[in-house]
């Protein structure tokens, strides 16, 4: 069963790839990718399997751990742009369930233009920089 599921839905693009991540909490991965591009046309689906190290899996649950999800919903809500990019984190364990959708692309990228970013965001942003 899955403990992590990541979802990637691009903006509005020219390449439509979405991908889907799951892990669970021994930190076996598996992804599939729904590649959809106009040009070159392209249309087909992938699948891969990994695991996480125990210190990666680790470093995971820490960050996931430290996030307020109420907050990053709440702050994501005060930036609506509709053609951006959207990552949606769902996690269960133990009873919880930590669940939240943001733009995390356009705020890696506000970041590293020197931006300061909302604090619930920042928690955000690293989580995915961790994924990737």
């Amino acid at each position: 069963m899955s403990w992590l599921t990541i979802r990637y839905i691009p903006g509005f693009q020219e390449d439509l790839t979405t991908w889907e991540l799951h892990v669970t909490e021994e930190g076996e991965i598996e992804q599939e990718i729904d590649v959809c591009r106009f040009s070159p046309s392209e249309n087909f689906q992938e699948r891969y399997s990994s695991a996480l190290s125990p210190t990666q899996l680790s470093e995971l649950k820490v960050l996931l751990a430290a996030l307020n999800v109420d907050e990053i919903n709440k702050a994501e809500k005060q930036y609506v742009i509709d053609d951006l990019e959207q990552v949606h984190f769902k996690s269960e364990a133990n009873g919880l369930r930590k669940e939240f959708t943001s733009a995390v692309e356009y705020w890696q990228w506000r970041q590293s233009r020197g931006e300061a970013l909302p604090d619930p965001i920042k928690g955000a942003v690293a989580l995915w920089q961790h994924i990737l």
